[in-house]
């Protein structure tokens, strides 16, 4: 009988920071259980893994044509686990042949240490390696030849409530961030410059009284944040980012009484234009998830909704996101596992009656008795 534990959903507090940051250069290397779907969150995976004792599983996923034909093509991918749940190997294959393999190693603390692939010849062709002693996180990636491609630190600390972060590309500096904190270590400004040590941009986190004025680069961020503590217990964090543009963004969190965040919104322009929201819906422990609710606009026009519910036991049940354009249904996209009698998913179906699409993922579980199955009929 498969171990069927609580769901306990574990919601991470995400500030979200100026559009202007999507640059950022910071590396790390993926987490591999994002290319697998199991039927509970992201956080969850790996204890899953651990509770149902799986030592491996291999997956086929598979399209229909139109007219309900299974397509001939698919594609496979074998995930190999250790006793502490963590994947150790991704090999993937096609139809038609194997397309190479993934290895990765782990720290005693459970954080990811080295990525390795390699070709379907058995030889390297990719190398990350991630550390974090004295620094938030250090980073390399090597080619072929184990040069070094990209070479990433974040954090170094460099006294003075000062911290500094470089991006190096084929052995020449790019970028170079400057982080200054105040005495209680509370981030007021960042600054990011050029490989020529030119300005390239500012993030400014010191809020100001209205009225008063200060000198900035005419690239420059403002970064404000409010935080209030509502009567139902609640708290509430408002982050407004301003850039040279003149352009508006205000990011909305509501935490609920445990921590947990409860909702997100996301707002445009001095209107205050809707672009995003997000909601959670947990159990009467209020840490337990029952229900995301997740919708898209685009000029305050709801373009799409997902809503994803869990079973009584917080296991997944649906996911079904729908797509919208000019106020009518253009798609509606249902997936669905279904479970053998082991307890575990069988299958991983994607349909979309409206385009009349379907996909399937079927899985293969090895409980615990060596390598796991690495082709399927």
């Amino acid at each position: 009988m498969t171990l069927r534990l609580p769901l306990i959903a574990i919601c991470t507090f995400f500030f979200v920071k100026a559009s202007a940051q999507d640059y950022y250069n910071y590396r790390k290397i993926t987490d591999p259980f994002h290319f697998i779907n199991l039927p509970v969150l992201d956080d969850m995976k790996k204890q899953y893994i651990v509770d149902n004792h799986i030592s491996s599983v291999a997956t086929k996923r598979y399209g229909f044509k139109k007219n309900g034909k299974r397509k001939r093509y698919y594609y496979g991918s074998t995930f190999t686990f250790n006793e502490l749940g963590q994947i150790t190997k991704v090999k993937g294959r096609n139809h038609k042949k194997d397309i190479g393999y993934s290895e990765y190693t782990y720290y005693k603390n459970g954080k990811l240490a080295t990525h390795a692939y390699y070709n379907r010849k058995g030889k390297l062709e990719k190398y990350h390696k991630q550390h974090f002693e004295g620094v938030e996180r250090a980073y390399i990636q090597l080619d072929t030849d184990l040069d070094t491609v990209l070479y990433v630190v974040k954090g170094l600390k460099k006294g003075n409530n000062i911290a500094t972060d470089y991006f190096y590309k084929k052995g020449k500096l790019k970028y170079r961030w400057i982080n200054e904190y105040d005495v209680d270590d509370k981030l007021q400004q960042v600054t990011i410059y050029k490989g020529n040590g030119k300005v390239k941009y500012i993030w400014d986190y010191r809020c100001i009284e209205e009225g008063a004025e200060i000198l900035k680069h005419k690239d420059t961020t403002t970064i404000c944040t409010s935080v209030t503590e509502n009567e139902d217990g609640t708290t509430t964090y408002v982050y407004q980012n301003v850039n040279e543009k003149g352009e508006l963004v205000k990011s909305i969190n509501r935490m609920n009484k445990s921590g947990k965040l409860e909702h997100y919104r996301r707002l445009k322009g001095v209107e205050e234009v809707i672009a995003y929201e997000y909601d959670i819906e947990y159990d009467d422990d209020d840490s337990t998830i029952t229900n995301t609710l997740s919708k898209y606009y685009r000029k305050g026009t709801l373009r799409s909704v997902t809503d994803k519910t869990f079973d009584a036991d917080h296991y997944f049940v649906s996911h079904v996101t729908t797509r919208f354009k000019k106020g009518e249904i253009v798609s509606e996209s249902i997936r669905q596992y279904e479970y053998g009698q082991n307890g575990l998913p069988s299958r991983y179906t994607r349909e979309n009656k409206v385009k009349k699409s379907k996909g399937v993922t079927e899985f293969n579980f090895d409980i615990n008795s060596g390598p796991g199955t690495e082709s399927f009929d």
